[in-house]
């Protein structure tokens, strides 16, 4: 069996034309948190130091990762690299709170623009 990883299609990779300079950002997983504003946030508080946002279109950032609005009962979480917790733990925590979480790190990438 052969040990293949995922890769990323500008992994490893530099490109820069007219100035602009597109490089790959760190792959970090995602989470799509789903139930009330309130249990949700008493998973992520303690976790991330953030609550989820309730205003449409928001974001709340914090030093352990970021949550993003996504519906009224929806939020995307995405935990910082290397200081964010781990799957297990926000797995733990959601189903103590009866929110429902997925993981769907497997289609974003982030990229970092400069120039």
């Amino acid at each position: 069996m052969s040990d293949l990883k995922p890769e990323g299609a500008l992994d490893g990779r530099t490109l820069k034309e007219s100035g602009i300079q597109v490089t790959a950002g760190p792959r970090t997983p995602r989470f799509n948190v789903r139930g009330q504003s309130t249990a949700v946030s008493a998973v992520l508080e303690p976790l991330l130091g953030v609550v989820a946002p309730t205003t449409p279109n928001t974001v709340h950032r914090g030093e352990k990762g970021r949550v993003d609005w996504l519906g009224p009962d929806e939020w995307l979480v995405a935990p910082a690299p290397d200081r964010g917790p781990s799957a297990d733990a926000l797995h733990a925590d959601a189903g103590a709170q009866g929110t429902a979480l997925v993981e769907g790190s497997d289609g974003p990438a982030t990229i970092h623009l400069s120039g």
